[in-house]
């Protein structure tokens, strides 16, 4: 359960526009929460609180906080094709808990 953490922050570096996913076992169709993070060459910081994500619009359709108190992972995809980048997650946490030193 990840409801108490108001959102996400991701340190990172990427060559591309990535997905971050909250894969929930209660979305038998893969429409998960997800928000785009942009690239960034440099190692840096994101933020994002949990009025940021959505669900693609297809699917079953679950409320934000529901997903929040099942999540049980969280994943990474490229968005362009063809996929090719080069993607570096040096650490995920709670909303303003990351730092790239």
């Amino acid at each position: 359960n990840i409801l108490s953490w108001k959102g996400i922050c991701i340190a990172y570096s990427s060559s591309v526009p990535i997905e971050l996913m909250l894969v929930n076992h209660d979305s038998h169709d893969y429409n998960y929460y997800k928000v785009v993070v942009p690239a960034s060459v440099e190692t840096s910081v994101a933020n994002f609180e949990w009025s940021k994500f959505a669900q693609d619009g297809w699917g079953e359709q679950i409320t934000v906080e529901n997903a929040l108190k099942k999540v049980s992972s969280i994943a990474f995809r490229e968005m362009q094709t063809p996929k090719e980048g080069v993607i570096f997650i040096k650490s995920v946490g709670k909303l303003g808990g990351c730092s790239v030193k």
